[in-house]
């Protein structure tokens, strides 16, 4: 008998418990005119020089979209920065242009 009443009081409180949907949403569809779709195509080869896959472009503007997008890249910046020895070949200040570039863009050419 006291088993039984033990599974009835379960059941009563699982029956009082009262669970919450959540329901989210990605936003509206962002429309791509034809122009845009090439972008998604593979290098193309012009016989000049290389392009990369990705728009450089394209990630730069990603950089300040959001501030979780560039709080890493600065945070990564700002400690190799603190490190670093400033040169007569290199200032402290080219070569924070030098890892801002290298962390956004992959890759970090020379300046003027």
């Amino acid at each position: 008998m006291g088993k039984g009443k033990t599974k009835d009081k379960k059941a009563a409180a699982t029956a009082n418990v009262k669970t919450h949907a959540h329901a989210f949403t990605f936003g509206e569809p962002e429309p791509i005119d034809r122009a845009a779709l090439l972008e998604y195509a593979q290098v193309w080869n012009n016989g000049r020089w290389y392009e990369p896959p990705l728009s450089l472009l394209g990630l730069s503007n990603m950089l300040r979209s959001a501030p979780h997008h560039s709080s890493a890249i600065f945070i990564k910046r700002n400690l190799l920065l603190s490190s670093f020895v400033p040169t007569s070949y290199l200032s402290a200040a080219d070569f924070e242009a030098f890892a801002t570039d290298y962390l956004v863009f992959a890759n970090a050419y020379g300046g003027s």
